[in-house]
């Protein structure tokens, strides 16, 4: 979709008169009363705050043209490839523009939080490689112009099933989200626009609200014959487009591979170049993009995001220009950042979701890493200490004394080359571990919502499990306040449903029930 002008044409920007003021100042004088702590400066031109550098039409036409600028390097660099752009998807603009006119209105933080796969974990690269740290080098001295201090955190995961994860996303990338991206698409595979409704309905249920980036991030030619299947299974469900139905959610979407098929004639995109020149490291994957594959995701996502913030800029140079004081300016502004916002409500869902996805919102515990501290599981147990073996390698199957805390037997031998590489990787599938020696582990919570609880254990290799181990559901007795439990594997990763509870407070306890292992890494409830 053509990002520039399609909004200003359909805008007919005109003088707001007295009574036109007045009908919206209701609305904004609740919102401008929060900004006091960042003060209007009271000049002919609209000001943002008094240490902003846009205070006035000529420094937002050189802050406009430096992004322009900016822009243009970008098209450059993709040997002026301009279709290249074209191909993300905006159904609808609006909520976008009204999160950038937030940020610029209250100088705030904007945070931008990338989830996914060892493609976006940035796997057979440095971290500092992959595409979201290439996007903050990108837009982070732009934002900075202004005092707006971005933050583009990369809270990817290597083997990363769609669940657990997708009802994780408070858990994983916090409450305070602006944009959040979703990349899983090789985990689910028919199953795709299951595993992103069951993601944006849990992630729109965080404080943040945050618009929903849909992503394939592999810029792979010799994936275009899975393309339409591709795009089939992550957009459509029966004859509905979830794009369509969550349109004023503000999401949008990014196929890497449809992307590189525009371009296949020229050579700057070839599958060699995207994705196995200057892999820095020896027997990479052959999924995951090299340094060229990351840098043209990023490209593609801060040609556009700059190329939406600049039309704000020129929507607010109109409005400044031609309002004839500063105050109707201002309320001018907030009124079309309220009126642009998308909806706080979502549409009923296209799947049957179940009570966790569709719930105000879930608790989700886990020991994984990247996720917040206030989320790890370990903090839920009641009944025992915990061995810390984070820092063991050493897989010992003799029998463990305590339940222990330590990294996932498939992972071991990966995770210390990464380390010795210094690659930089901060995803790790740290596991609770017991056996029949270790007795019961026990947690405590609170659930506000009636419904099934979800166990999950670590999710399995292209190998099977480590030997000496066994999954929970046939090693192990799952009881909740005292009483068994049945369990249901959950079809979209290695999880166990429970029998339904009601809310209140609750006991859940994990006894292995034979003579092998078992690992445990997730516990998540409606909440």
């Amino acid at each position: 979709m053509m990002l520039i002008g399609v909004l200003l044409s359909a805008v007919v920007v005109m003088k707001r008169s007295v009574q036109v003021h007045s009908k919206f100042h209701e609305q904004t004088a609740a919102m401008q009363e929060k900004d006091k702590q960042s003060p209007i400066v009271k000049t002919s031109n609209l000001q943002f705050s008094e240490n902003s550098l846009l205070k006035s039409n000529d420094a937002l036409d050189e802050y406009v043209s430096y992004i322009q600028q900016q822009r243009n390097n970008i098209l450059q660099e993709m040997g002026g490839e301009t279709s290249v752009f074209e191909t993300m998807n905006f159904p609808s603009i609006l909520p976008l523009k009204s999160l950038f006119m937030k940020k610029l209105l209250k100088q705030a933080p904007l945070n931008i939080v990338f989830t996914g796969t060892s493609v976006t974990a940035g796997h057979d690269n440095y971290f500092n490689q992959s595409y979201p740290s290439i996007l903050s080098d990108i837009l982070k001295p732009i934002f900075e112009k202004v005092s707006i201090d971005l933050s583009v955190s990369n809270v990817a995961m290597g083997n990363n099933p769609t669940v657990p994860y997708g009802y994780c996303t408070e858990a994983i990338a916090g409450d305070d989200v602006d944009i959040i991206s979703w990349e899983q698409a090789m985990m689910c595979s028919k199953y795709t626009s299951l595993c992103i409704e069951i993601f944006m309905r849990n992630a729109f249920a965080s404080a943040g609200k945050p618009l929903v980036l849909l992503l394939d991030a592999v810029p792979d030619l010799d994936n275009e014959k899975y393309l339409e299947k591709q795009k089939h299974h992550m957009f459509m469900h029966k004859d509905k487009n979830l794009m369509d139905v969550y349109k004023s959610t503000g999401v949008h979407s990014l196929l890497a591979t449809e992307a590189v098929v525009g371009v296949a004639a020229n050579p700057l995109f070839s599958h060699k170049r995207m994705m196995e020149d200057d892999k820095p490291f020896e027997n990479p994957k052959s999924w995951h993009p090299g340094p060229h594959g990351h840098s043209f995701v990023a490209n593609i996502l801060a040609y556009n995001y700059l190329g939406v913030y600049e039309e704000v800029l020129q929507e607010i140079q109109t409005i400044v220009s031609e309002e004839a004081t500063q105050s109707a300016a201002v309320a001018n502004i907030y009124m079309r950042m309220s009126l642009y916002a998308g909806d706080t409500e979502l549409p009923a869902p296209l799947w049957d979701i179940g009570n966790l996805a569709d719930s105000p919102s879930t608790g989700c515990f886990t020991t994984f890493q990247p996720s917040k501290e206030e989320f790890s599981l370990q903090s839920l147990v009641n009944n025992t200490q915990i061995k810390d073996r984070r820092n063991d390698s050493e897989r010992n199957l003799d029998a463990l004394e305590q339940w222990s805390l330590q990294l996932w037997g498939t992972d071991i031998k990966a995770v210390e080359k990464a380390l010795a590489d210094q690659r930089g990787y901060r995803d790790f599938k740290f596991t609770l571990v017991g056996d029949q020696s270790t007795g019961p582990i026990s947690f405590t919570f609170e659930q506000s919502q009636p419904g099934q609880i979800l166990v999950c254990e670590p999710p399995y290799s292209w190998r099977g499990y480590p030997e000496g181990y066994g999954h929970l559901n046939e090693s192990s007795v799952i009881s909740i306040d005292g009483t068994p439990m049945e369990l249901h594997s959950h079809k979209l990763g290695p999880c166990f449903l429970t029998n339904p509870v009601p809310s209140g407070s609750h006991s859940l306890s994990v006894q292995v029930s034979t003579l092998i292992r078992v690992g445990l890494t997730h516990i998540i409830f409606p909440n």
